[in-house]
């Protein structure tokens, strides 16, 4: 993810903070990355099309104690189809919330071996 160029993010984004995103369209399991910078304890947590975030479809650790951006990574399993994102933070401290971005998981070596055999 690039952080060269930054010049837009959410700033502070504390325990209970929410973030909404409109629309994707997935077609498996995911891999998902943020950009984030700050003083953060805490769970990033990643909902579809459920805004209060109860039902939770991965998370990301957030361990962060730095001004410079740094990518974090989780896994998410989220239903085939055109969906709304929400992040929300809990735990303590603040980020700043740069940026995010979805990667379909590659299959892993044995998977792939076995499925050729």
């Amino acid at each position: 993810m690039e952080t060269a160029n930054v010049t837009q993010y959410i700033a502070n984004f504390a325990d209970g903070c929410t973030a909404g995103y409109k629309f994707f369209d997935f077609t498996s399991e995911s891999s998902a990355s943020v950009l984030l910078r700050g003083r953060a304890y805490g769970t990033l947590k990643i909902a579809v099309d459920d805004e209060t975030c109860k039902t939770v479809c991965g998370e990301i650790p957030v361990r962060i104690y730095t001004e410079k951006w740094t990518e974090l990574c989780g896994t998410v399993r989220i239903p085939a189809g055109v969906h709304s994102m929400y992040f929300k933070y809990e735990g303590s401290g603040w980020a700043d919330f740069a940026a995010f971005e979805w990667k379909p998981l590659a299959l892993s070596e044995s998977v792939k071996r076995s499925t050729v055999d």
